[in-house]
């Protein structure tokens, strides 16, 4: 079947979306994410002492809220998680392979540029032509453990989902408060932020679908990248 090819432009100050409508089968990855799922709630099992997974996710979710809203203005504490960052890196080695049935399924290609690069021009070197999603942001930022600030954080504490496909694509046959509110917010400023997507599982209605399990694997989707950020390992390495 030939693949039908659609650009989408999302511009959201200095972040630029290009997303490529290339046919995904929305059962591809189901093995893949039921890893990542597993492997998030066993995380969880490990720091937290729920005794159902609803409860863990809601641990984990108002700890999260609670660093952010608790620890000062200037300064975050991270949650210090217990991870098993061998099973981790397993897990990335499949996550990661740049191909549209693994990471692309779930994320876009993050190309950081330099606050000297004209972005005309970087648009025209790395979206035209290109059969995978991009985004490019400007400037730099670099992800660490370094007692960030809480204005990188901001910057850093977000997801990118692959907008309009993959992982994206198969959640939409949910109807679903989390599902509604992943599709208004990625349209509108091109980024998931992690404390605005806890503060509406945690102080909305939508608390209630967290007893779903694709709410808890859109959840372990998401916050990935904070796994990853907690472990020391740069969310946006290519496999050698």
């Amino acid at each position: 079947m030939k693949n039908t090819i659609l650009f989408f432009w999302l511009i959201t100050g200095s972040t630029i979306v290009q997303a490529m409508n290339i046919d995904v089968s929305i059962s591809s990855n189901k093995q893949l994410t039921d890893k990542m799922k597993a492997f998030f709630t066993e995380t969880l099992s490990n720091n937290y002492h729920g005794t159902s997974e609803v409860e863990l996710y809601n641990q984990f979710l108002m700890d999260y809220f609670e660093a952010w809203t608790e620890v000062g203005a200037t300064e975050y504490s991270d949650l210090k998680l217990k991870i098993d960052v061998e099973k981790l890196k397993e897990i990335n080695g499949d996550l990661f392979r740049r191909d549209l049935l693994h990471y692309y399924y779930y994320f876009p290609e993050v190309i950081f540029l330099k606050p000297s690069d004209d972005i005309a021009k970087a648009k025209e070197r790395y979206l035209n032509n290109t059969k995978i999603p991009i985004v490019l942001k400007s400037p730099s930022i670099i992800l660490s453990k370094q007692k960030p600030t809480l204005t990188n954080l901001r910057k850093t504490h977000v997801s990118l989902l692959n907008y309009p496909e993959g992982f994206w694509k198969h959640i939409q046959q949910y109807d679903l408060k989390t599902v509604s509110y992943i599709n208004q917010t990625m349209p509108n400023i091109g980024e998931i932020p992690f404390f605005n997507f806890t503060t509406f599982l945690l102080k909305t209605d939508a608390s209630k679908e967290l007893e779903k399990e694709i709410v808890q694997e859109i959840v372990a989707v998401i916050f990935w990248k904070y796994l990853c950020i907690e472990a020391d390992i740069d969310f946006y390495s290519k496999p050698n």
